[in-house]
């Protein structure tokens, strides 16, 4: 449905008009869908006597409303910034989802979350076998340094591209070992995991067809991190503190290209040579 154009209004009250039109009756597959705050508490400016209109509340000023970003008028708002006013939006279209008859269909969810209860309540609404690609945020980057277990996706056979950002990943790689790509930082990887990511990149959808053509897993521990090179066998290049290996891949002209950053990340990428 059309988004409705109504001066005079608060841009909350119309998104969330907007927001039980739309969802609230949808049922064929979304191509993308978007609850996603990109401010957090590090943007604001403690020094402002009087805050600022929250970057999440300017958002819906100029989708919901149609007011233009130079002619802007600030509306006064119970939130001096954005991450209570988002987690109030958040809630909503939690509830809208669980007032439906079936669960969402989307090939693209681009979500902040401040946590394990968000993320988890938020994908039992979803169908598992439309989504495609998932983008997880934290809302409470900048004073909250959440752990996240994603062993959820274990439902979500079909997903292809996976990044999380600003979370801790409890979950094993190898839990996650159904998805081509994912870009995040674990809270401990094995040797037997790397190879076994390298195996996927061999036998499933191949990463120079994902939707990230490149991607980092970074980790806070990787105990048997030498074992890589009884694994992968003579590195392609080898400095003091990154280690390069290549692989061919069958029917190709590609090589994957495995990457150990010691104490860092392990990145994975193709190359023509």
């Amino acid at each position: 449905g059309k988004l409705k154009h109504i001066d005079g209004r608060k841009a909350f009250d119309v998104f969330c008009e907007d927001m039980q039109m739309v969802l609230g009756t949808q049922k064929t597959t979304l191509s993308q869908f978007y609850i996603y705050n990109h401010e957090n508490e590090s943007n604001i400016e403690e020094e402002e006597e009087t805050p600022s209109l929250n970057f999440f509340q300017k958002s819906l000023e100029l989708f919901c409303c149609r007011k233009r970003s130079e002619n802007i008028k600030t509306d006064s708002s119970e939130y001096t910034n954005s991450i209570p006013m988002y987690n109030t939006v958040f809630d909503f279209i939690l509830e809208i989802l669980k007032s439906r008859n079936h669960p969402l269909r989307v090939t693209e969810l681009n979500i902040s979350v401040n946590g394990q209860d968000q993320l988890e309540t938020l994908l039992k609404h979803v169908k598992s076998t439309e989504l495609k690609y998932l983008f997880i945020n934290n809302d409470n980057y900048a004073t909250v340094k959440n752990e996240l277990n994603l062993d959820t996706l274990k439902n979500f056979g079909n997903l292809n591209d996976l990044l999380v950002f600003d979370f801790l990943i409890t979950s094993s790689l190898e839990s996650l070992s159904h998805i081509p790509t994912i870009k995040g930082k674990f809270k401990k990887i094995t040797a037997t995991e790397i190879l076994a990511r390298k195996e996927t990149h061999f036998k499933s959808v191949p990463l120079s067809e994902s939707w990230v053509c490149c991607y980092t897993i970074k980790y806070d521990e990787f105990p048997d991190e030498y074992r890589l090179f009884e694994l992968f066998g003579t590195p392609f290049e080898h400095f003091f503190d990154e280690t390069t290996w290549k692989f061919n891949i069958p029917e190709s002209m590609r090589k994957l290209v495995v990457s150990l950053r010691t104490a860092w990340s392990v990145e994975f990428s193709m190359s023509c040579i």
